[in-house]
């Protein structure tokens, strides 16, 4: 008998009661708690970058292929692929890149136009609009590497301005990403305004 309650006390001693287990729970499920928002700001931070270097790096492409062809080349919204959307579509539904032999403006897509790339819809609450001003409808390259009106694009995630982030064309076409130049954590467009998530 005394046996066996020595052998219980060494069994208790290498375990943990029901107690320390549960305060172990508690303390992890409050880490968790308190770690999970801060993740979701990461995650919506990188997916808010990603897309601004697309749109950069499709305004990049455009500007080259304008001066490899000796041609104006645009980029407008769709959601067709096909055609330039109008005031009803946005850019998050998708837009394309295409040779603007007749230099349309705002950019129209005619049947004798080739299209160059498309890029695809942004994914769930992500946003990208074209300010009201230059590129509400499209923006235009033309050979010389110069865009015929300057303009911003802003990505945002859930419509929160502290995700924008943009990308801002001068009118002789240097592309260059937003920065928050005061550091009060929302990026400026070259007028030093507030970068908004809505048109």
């Amino acid at each position: 008998m005394h046996d066996s309650f020595h052998r219980m006390d060494r069994c208790r001693a290498g375990g943990f009661s029901l107690v320390e287990v549960m305060i172990t729970l508690f303390i992890a499920a409050t880490f968790i708690t308190m770690a999970v928002p801060a993740f979701q700001e990461v995650i919506e931070d990188t997916r808010a970058t990603s897309q601004i270097n697309t749109v950069s790096a499709a305004l990049n492409l455009a500007r080259s292929e304008a001066n490899k062809r000796g041609d104006a080349v645009s980029i407008c919204k769709t959601d067709d692929q096909s055609s330039c959307g109008d005031d009803t579509v946005s850019w998050a539904e998708g837009y394309v890149l295409f040779l603007n032999k007749d230099r349309d403006d705002p950019p129209e897509i005619d049947a004798d136009e080739e299209i160059i790339r498309y890029f695809p819809a942004l994914p769930g609450t992500s946003t990208l609009e074209g300010d009201w001003g230059g590129f509400a409808e499209g923006v235009t390259f033309l050979p010389d590497g110069s865009v015929t009106e300057t303009g911003v694009f802003v990505v945002c995630q859930n419509w929160d301005p502290h995700t924008a982030k943009g990308v801002l064309v001068s009118l002789v076409g240097r592309i260059r990403t937003a920065r928050d130049s005061n550091g009060d954590g929302y990026l400026e467009d070259s007028s030093g305004n507030v970068m908004s998530c809505w048109p």
